[in-house]
């Protein structure tokens, strides 16, 4: 009895181990998401005025450019719309999420990226009240 109870034991201690986890988070989540992302859709729409591009033979030409900040865990976004700057090294913390990785302000997570792609979303008022709204979807 007491043979079978110890080869059940060493059975059962074998089986439990794993070789290792392939799916290591990087120390610093800035360096997965670092990078720069081409544009292929813009919206921006403040009070009842909105742009999408690209739409009405108005091409897209842009990009997000997201360089690793000197904070750890941070980034700093550059937008650039058809030769217009639309954010200039604004800083966003990266976080780990369930499927890859948030910009976050604060708790308001703006966008997803996974390394490869960024979907910006961001949505409120201006000073006069009025609704704005901006997303961009981009890949490296």
């Amino acid at each position: 009895m007491k043979k079978i109870l110890l080869f059940l034991f060493v059975a059962l201690s074998f089986s439990a181990c794993k070789k290792g986890d392939k799916d290591v988070t990087p120390q610093n989540p800035a360096d997965v998401v670092a990078g720069r992302y081409k544009l292929s859709s813009f919206s921006l729409q403040q009070g009842s005025q909105r742009i999408s591009l690209p739409s009405n033979g108005v091409s897209l030409n842009g990009q997000a450019v997201l360089d690793k900040s000197s904070q750890e865990g941070y980034i700093s976004l550059t937008l650039t719309v058809n030769n217009n700057e639309i954010f200039n090294d604004v800083e966003l913390e990266v976080r780990k999420t369930s499927e890859a990785y948030g910009l976050f302000d604060g708790n308001d997570q703006y966008a997803d990226v996974d390394g490869n792609n960024i979907i910006f979303s961001l949505s409120g008022t201006d000073d006069n009240n009025q609704q704005v709204a901006l997303s961009f979807v981009g890949k490296k």
